[in-house]
């Protein structure tokens, strides 16, 4: 190769080199630019704790830190700061300055410090998100909302509480084209301020743990964490709770700052209180009656099992389970994090009340850590109780199975995990303790309402149901295999959402529904067929035409007057929704008196006979000019009042429907009973065909008789499960569910009995006004005695 050659070839490939640098370095710092906010925000937050790692090792090494810490911003240069700068410039500058005073703390060895401005980096990038959120919806942009919606935080969920994601949900809703955009930023900002309060309250409970256990370096960090909270909430909190109790806080929390800066422990516990106490009254989303009502009962049970949990694990001043010492303690915090979310209703409503129980949680905590006597702890669990139930003016709901079902749900989750590890002992542990909670209430409800459930439920906690379902006493006596264990568990939390099922108000079939609907329309509406046939009777003249139309508009008023009463109900019932199980409870009590009335006046000729009677008498009043308004008035008002009686029965009994199974179901049943009143009057006014009314009567009584024996029935279950009826199950009776759907037959003694009390009042009532009749129609076939006895006189005389 010539000399010239040889320039040529390294000429070719010096271009090459450079070709693919110039290549490569835009790559690399595309790369660097393209990450995802979500992904720049979490390598942010991975280098801040790099570097405050470095800061507290032994051989601690500034530089190394605070080149973590430039790694962190120019991540943040690259990927976040330029599109913060143009839709939250405040944001930016908050997020800027903390990033300076982290690398000055670095740079000074100040690990204290660096704690709480590095803290202060992360929350400040949660309240630019929060604000890139906002914008980017207002925009328009529901991509960039969605994804600045991933730098955030989430309420802490436990074994104990799920934790939901309804901003997400309602910005991908409007993604799919669906949903309101004011109803999507009212959502996503109480989704929000809702976490951050959570937050901001679990700051507080760390920052006093930290404090207590005097890590100066841990308690700045919360501190930070408290500030950007506060800092994310501030315009909120104004809003809610005042300028004045805005300046207090933004005071404490200055102070706050300088005590983390400055490692004052002394300062920073008396600071933690009083934060808290400014926070106490502010509630960042209201809470519905139904949300507090629901905290309240789960509040009620964690309380009580502090004691349940802590009893079992300490004996003689040991702990001899710490298992349930843990237990007993995650109740403890699951109960205190309820009560800050109801400690604004609560002190509303009882300031000293809730005071005290605020007191006695903190009591708690400390008679758990210091292993106190279990009579002490019990002694303090009843008394929080007694004080949550006086500041919530709400008694504790024993109906309420939801929160038993999710303690168990998660004691088998923890046996899961024990027999998995291969710890049998503290498996059969966990069975005990969630069958222990299932005894305490649920079984006995499960053997009223679906006892078939409640015998599988209790054989797969024990012995199981063959050879071939061994239950979890059995399996884990064996120390069966993993795979046999969670077979096991597959089993058992099927019967438990099965009974848990059971255990609702259920809703009885719709079918079931749609027919008593269309019996009762239609034996109103043959009623009011034959009131107005009987009324028009005679009234064939020319002269008496105008009168017919009369009654005839009259009877269209009423139904006029049906759809007013439908809507009056409703709506009635809709402000007592709040109520649930209560409100259809007593719904369904007047539905059953309504039937009744319907019963007693088919039975009773004699009452159907003198309305019929009474109508005749006020028609002849009317058309004979004694009528205090004039006869075409007065027959409008008559025709109206003979059908609107029928209507107002049949309306309030069809709320009970509603309730149960809602309008849309009803409104089925609604029209077929319609219909078949429609062709009724037509072949009785149009056609003029004699029907066998007499027979259609009878037929639709026996079908009412039967909708009024399962009313009582579903009744009967409704007063159950509300409590309002005790429930004492039928021993070694098993009745398939669907008797309970289609019937409202369960296996109770309270619903067999007096379903079979008001068949007994059907049947009875139709032969007591049987032998009325008879004995009727005999007086009236047999003279007087004394007349008998006068002819006999008079026949003697005669002789």
């Amino acid at each position: 190769m010539n000399q010239v050659s040889l320039t040529r070839t390294l000429t070719l490939m010096l271009i090459l080199c450079l070709a693919v640098l110039a290549f490569a370095l835009p790559v690399s710092a595309q790369d660097e630019t393209a990450l995802p906010i979500w992904q720049a925000a979490n390598e942010i937050q991975n280098q801040l704790f790099e570097a405050q790692q470095t800061l507290l090792s032994a051989s601690s090494q500034a530089q190394q830190a605070i080149d973590e810490i430039r790694a962190a911003q120019a991540i943040y240069a690259a990927n976040v700061q330029p599109t913060l700068a143009s839709i939250a410039p405040d944001a930016e500058t908050s997020v800027s300055s903390a990033f300076a005073d982290s690398l000055a703390a670095a740079a000074s060895g100040d690990a204290a410090a660096y704690a709480f401005s590095s803290s202060l980096i992360w929350t400040n990038l949660l309240d630019a998100s929060y604000a890139a959120v906002l914008n980017a919806l207002t925009a328009g942009d529901q991509a960039a909302a969605s994804d600045w919606l991933r730098v955030r935080e989430y309420r802490q969920a436990t074994k104990y509480t799920l934790v939901d994601d309804p901003a997400a949900q309602a910005v991908a809703r409007l993604q799919a084209g669906g949903g309101n955009l004011d109803d999507v930023i009212v959502t996503v900002s109480n989704d929000l301020r809702a976490t951050y309060t959570f937050r901001l309250r679990d700051a507080l409970s760390k920052l006093g743990d930290a404090v207590d256990q005097d890590f100066t370096t841990r308690s700045a960090s919360w501190a930070g964490r408290i500030s950007g909270y506060a800092s994310i909430l501030h315009d909120d909190f104004v809003a809610k709770r005042g300028e004045e109790e805005s300046a207090a806080l933004t005071g404490a929390l200055s102070d706050l700052e300088t005590a983390a800066r400055q490692g004052d422990l002394a300062a920073l516990g008396a600071l933690d209180e009083q934060i808290g106490t400014l926070l106490a009254n502010y509630q960042p989303v209201e809470l519905t009656a139904e949300e507090i009502d629901q905290r309240a009962q789960l509040l009620y049970l964690f309380i009580d099992l502090v004691q349940v949990e802590y009893t079992r694990g300490v004996h003689n001043g040991q702990i001899t389970i710490p298992i349930e010492i843990q237990e007993a303690t995650s109740f403890r915090n699951q109960a205190a994090a309820l009560f800050e979310e109801l400690r604004p209703s609560m002190g509303a409503s009882d300031a000293e009340a809730t005071d005290q129980l605020d007191a006695h949680l903190d009591s708690l905590k400390s008679a758990i850590a210091d292993v106190d006597t279990p009579e002490h702890v019990q002694t303090l669990s009843a008394q929080a109780l007694d004080l949550a139930k006086q500041a919530l003016k709400i008694e504790a709901d024993l109906t309420d199975v939801t929160a038993s079902f999710t303690i168990i749900d998660s004691m088998l989750k923890d046996l899961r995990t024990a027999a998995l590890a291969g710890d049998y002992a503290a498996a059969e542990r966990k069975r005990l303790e969630a069958y222990a909670i299932l005894d305490a209430g649920i079984e006995q409800r499960l053997r009223g309402f679906a006892p078939e459930v409640a015998a599988e439920v209790e054989s797969m906690f024990w012995q199981g149901l063959s050879d071939d379902r061994p239950g979890l006493a059995v399996l884990l006596a064996n120390q069966a295999s993993a795979g046999e264990v969670e077979a096991g568990l597959d089993h058992l939390n099927q019967a438990m959402a099965d009974g848990q099922a059971a255990l609702n108000v259920a809703s009885s079939a719709p079918e079931a529904i749609v027919g008593n609907a269309a019996v009762i329309v239609f034996r109103e509406g043959l009623e009011a067929v034959l009131i107005l046939a009987s009324l028009l009777a005679g009234m064939r003249t020319a002269e008496s035409l105008r009168y017919r139309r009369s009654l005839v508009l009259g009877a269209g008023l009423a139904l006029v007057g049906a759809v007013i009463t439908w809507l009056v109900f409703s709506s009635i019932l809709a402000a007592l929704i709040s109520l649930g199980e209560r409100l259809e409870a007593v719904v369904s009590l007047v539905a059953i008196a309504v039937l009744l009335l319907i019963t007693n006046w088919f039975f009773h000729k004699t009452y159907w006979v003198g309305w019929m009677a009474n109508f005749h008498t006020q028609k002849s009043k009317i058309l004979g000019g004694a009528a205090i308004v004039g006869p075409s008035v007065g027959l409008i008002i008559l025709g109206f009042t003979s059908v609107y009686r029928e209507v107002f029965e049949t309306v309030l009994f069809l709320q009970s429907l509603v309730l149960d199974a809602g309008a849309a179901v009803v409104m089925e049943g609604v029209v077929i009973g319609l219909a078949a009143t429609a062709v009724v009057g037509f072949l009785t006014f149009r056609l003029q065909v004699r029907l066998p009314y007499k027979r259609m009567l009878v037929f639709t009584g026996i079908l009412i008789g039967a909708v009024l024996v399962t009313m009582v029935g579903n009744t009967v279950h409704v007063w159950q499960v509300v409590g309002w009826l005790p429930i004492t199950p039928i021993s070694g009776v098993y009745l398939p569910y669907w008797l309970g759907r289609w019937f409202g037959i369960f296996a109770t003694w309270q619903g067999i009995l007096l379903q079979i009390a008001s068949a007994v009042f059907v049947i009875g009532s139709y032969f007591w006004a049987e032998r009325l009749s008879q004995s009727k129609r005999k007086a009236h076939a047999q003279p007087p005695q004394r007349d008998v006895a006068l002819n006999g006189a008079v026949a003697k005389s005669e002789s």
